[in-house]
């Protein structure tokens, strides 16, 4: 019998023959329904009824209950011998030539061991006297931030959480200065990559002679590495906030306060530190700022993505700081004598307060200013020749192995939730209510905690979650509302049915749930939303997997890269739109300007806002990823409403080079495993007019951005992004699953769910999430990063079987 027959018995009866092997599931249960979005949005064909008459797609699954109307598929059963895992997943790698471990200097110790101890000593001296300049400068207040300018706000945004993160980048300062001295005397030689990149010509260097891998040393003088941490029985049933003993075999991977790792070799203009600034050829780049406004004033854009929502981006937004936080340099402000994490910082403004670009540098360490171009279409008019950018606080070296600069990730590395929960000790307990297993929340509202110390320097911004960046914008503010309140709605629960649990545990079994949840969320419904459902399908990233393992491997590394969080994580700035446009209860619309938002959580306290936010994200259409930005991004970020702020394309391809990111040619080349020798090359995964485009302001190829080729590339069927984004998003979340020990679908782990928990925990959904925790919603489209859709994704009340409910009876 034909699919289409099989569909129309579904519709008048409901109910089939085990032969048919077709079941009428919920779309959140069956993503294949969603292959290809591009060409047949929701799988038309497949449609059936539930048993609630609610609708459901047809979806090939276990038949042994012989009933088509079930309303969740059983949960996986492995078909691979885990034994074979480890190398099934190697097989389904989505980057396969990348580094595997972190570069590697060698330092030739044949230098007399007083030019060595002279070398610690000045770089000592180096950092004292840029210290010295610094404050000097700041005591006439003329490197300082203004209260409430963009340059404030950015540092808000970046701001170091506590004395843990400054201490950590003043001994990679030190290591960095000394690390440049020896570069300069021609002591300093780069260990070629190992195995398996060591055949791709992206990855050649020169190997360093024999004489100095025998006289050389890896060690850098006068360090000390990081002490290990302890880990107790507890760490093997729940998380550390920290994210540290995850790995038990490398107890400091992955956790906060850690450096990011990379995929291709770094790219610093000096070989160690010193930002990117000169092409392939030896020519100047172009300034970032003058590259945005050239792109951004492009022919290449699409205008809108017609099948998404904005919820996507802002989930996005929202999965980005569970996972990266890079701190920038600031003065440090008066300490908390009663809190030691609590260390207010001073903002940098690296330009001249006139706009102007100085002639000398405000701050020799810290400032990586912007020049604006003298004809700039937009900045020119406001006498603005310089954009502010203050550079990321580096990460020591924690073995004290010589290598290049990697920058710090002040949060955990690991998708736990950590934007909800926080990623140390001192700030979940600054969040938790102290009992029944609560995280506080205000009353009445329920809204996100406050901050009193906070409201007392910034009223417009003191709500506070897990992630101090909650209040960036309205709609990041939202979902970190929604995802508080799912731990609420499910610790009261448990509350309720484990009457002899105390705080401590209500709290760790909650977080378990909602982490497990969450995860699901990511893995069944964003990352195909953004990378196809093809790919995480052939990739080894399907959440629920029924053709592979999904087992844990302490080998594979959980650290963030910095190819994901300074370029390719970051396309979705490209989505981003002027003005959020709001849908009251009554139907009634109204625009609340994004640059009214930034940093002002006030809304959130307009009555209904929180049921306008979700009905209007989950159906405003994003933007397409191109190279397309919202000039809210591109002129006026962090200002007040009219003004010139900063431009966030610019930063980002700023810090990029700043971070010694590689080149769009290198991270191309080794995502589709062959040479890129010219402009022609582009053209399979780019328009004629974008490359077009490309070439009118890189005078070469190899020194194009990687965060501009990226949004440059043509999207693939059924994807978000194109080609490069995909392969290195892809390989991110590859790693994020398989090198956490505590992942909700992870088997034969003391923390691992039960057969049962895992099949709830299956049945989570973004949809699912804003019903239970959105007052006066009542109806929602199942998939809510795609388009409502008359045919299968209809919105459906909030108690039908279309959007499943997780039934948390057996936890």
């Amino acid at each position: 019998m034909t699919r289409q027959l099989w569909r129309l018995a579904a519709l008048l009866l409901g109910v089939t023959s085990a032969a048919a092997q077709l079941i009428c599931v919920p779309l959140v249960l069956c993503p294949e329904l969603m292959e290809d979005p591009n060409t047949n949005l929701l799988g038309r064909d497949n449609a059936c009824f539930l048993r609630d008459r609610s609708d459901g797609g047809l979806c090939v699954g276990d038949t042994s209950a012989g009933i088509l109307s079930l309303d969740y598929l059983p949960p996986a059963k492995p078909t691979v011998d885990p034994a074979d895992a480890a190398r099934v997943r190697r097989e389904d790698e989505p980057l396969r030539k990348r580094l595997r471990r972190y570069e590697q200097l060698i330092i030739d110790q044949k230098l007399p061991p007083d030019e060595v101890s002279d070398l610690v000593c000045e770089a000592e001296k180096q950092a004292l006297r840029v210290e010295s300049v610094v404050l000097k400068l700041a005591l006439k207040d003329a490197n300082l931030a203004l209260p409430n300018s963009p340059e404030e706000l950015q540092l808000l945004f970046a701001e170091p959480q506590g004395r843990v993160a400054r201490a950590l980048g003043l001994v990679a300062q030190l290591s960095a200065i000394m690390l440049a001295g020896l570069q300069k005397l021609g002591a300093l030689f780069k260990v070629p990559p190992v195995d398996p990149v060591e055949s791709n010509a992206a990855f050649s260097l020169p190997p360093p002679s024999d004489e100095v891998l025998e006289f050389g040393s890896l060690l850098l003088p006068n360090c000390t590495p990081l002490p290990v941490p302890e880990c107790g029985d507890a760490t093997l049933r729940y998380r550390t906030h920290d994210g540290s003993c995850n790995n038990l075999l490398r107890p400091r991977a992955g956790s906060a306060n850690s450096q990011y790792s990379r995929y291709f070799p770094s790219e610093y203009a000096d070989g160690v530190s010193e930002p990117r600034a000169a092409g392939a050829a030896g020519r100047p780049l172009p300034s970032a700022r003058f590259v945005s406004a050239a792109i951004g004033n492009s022919n290449t854009a699409d205008g809108e993505d017609g099948f998404r929502t904005i919820a996507l981006t802002l989930f996005g937004q929202f999965v980005d700081h569970d996972v990266t936080s890079t701190p920038e340099f600031a003065l440090e402000g008066e300490e908390d004598e009663t809190d030691e994490s609590a260390v207010p910082g001073i903002g940098f403004n690296c330009c001249h307060r006139n706009g102007s670009f100085p002639s000398k540098s405000l701050h020799p360490m810290a400032c990586n200013p912007i020049r604006v171009p003298e004809d700039d279409p937009y900045f020119s008019l406001h006498g603005v020749n310089c954009i502010s950018q203050v550079r990321s606080l580096p990460a020591p070296s924690e073995d004290c192995l010589a290598r290049p600069l990697n920058q710090q990730n002040q949060i955990t590395h690991y998708l736990d939730g950590s934007n909800i929960y926080g990623s140390s000790e001192a700030e979940s307990t600054k969040l938790r209510a102290g009992t029944g297993g609560l995280i506080s929340t205000t009353n009445p509202g329920r809204l996100l905690p406050r901050d009193e110390k906070r409201c007392a320097r910034r009223a417009a911004d003191c709500f506070v979650s897990g992630d101090h960046r909650a209040g960036e914008n309205v709609g990041l503010a939202f979902v970190h509302l929604v995802w508080t309140r799912e731990h609420n709605r499910v610790a009261t629960f448990l509350a309720a049915r484990h009457p002899d649990w105390d705080d401590e545990r209500l709290y760790q079994e909650a977080r378990r749930i909602v982490v497990g949840e969450y995860q699901h969320v990511v893995y069944n419904e964003f990352l195909p939303a953004i990378l196809g459902y093809g790919y995480v399908r052939d990739r080894g990233l399907k959440a629920g997997d029924r053709a592979r393992v999904a087992a844990y491997s302490a080998d594979t590394m959980p650290t963030i890269t910095t190819e994901f969080s300074s370029a390719a994580f970051r396309f979705g700035h490209s989505m981003v739109h002027d003005v959020f446009r709001l849908q009251s209860r009554s139907g009634r619309m109204w625009r609340l300007p994004l640059e009214e938002t930034f940093f002002n959580s006030t809304h959130l306290q307009l009555r209904g806002i929180v049921g306008d936010l979700a009905r209007s994200l989950t159906s405003q259409l994003p933007g397409r990823v191109d190279t397309t930005f919202s000039p809210a991004l591109t002129q006026h970020l962090f200002a007040p409403t009219g003004k010139p702020g900063l431009d966030l394309i610019a930063l980002n391809i700023q810090r990029g080079r700043e971070h010694g990111l590689a080149s769009y040619v290198t991270a191309l080349e080794n995502c589709v495993e062959h040479d890129v020798a010219g402009w022609d090359d582009f053209q399979p995964y780019m328009t004629a007019e974008a490359v077009e485009q490309l070439q009118a302001v890189y005078d070469d190829f190899r020194d194009v951005d990687l965060f501009v080729g990226g949004v440059s590339e043509r999207r693939l069927s059924g994807s978000a992004v194109g080609t490069t984004f995909q392969c290195i998003i892809g390989e991110q979340f590859f790693d994020l699953r398989y090198s956490d020990r505590f992942f909700y679908d992870i088997r034969d782990q003391p923390n691992s769910f039960t057969v049962r928990q895992l099949e709830q925990l299956q049945r989570a959904s973004f949809a699912r999430i804003l019903c239970d925790n959105v007052d006066g919603l009542n109806e929602m489209q199942q998939l809510a990063f795609f388009q409502p859709d008359f045919f299968l994704n209809k919105k459906q009340n909030c108690s039908d079987l279309a959007i499943p409910t997780i039934d948390l009876k057996p936890f």
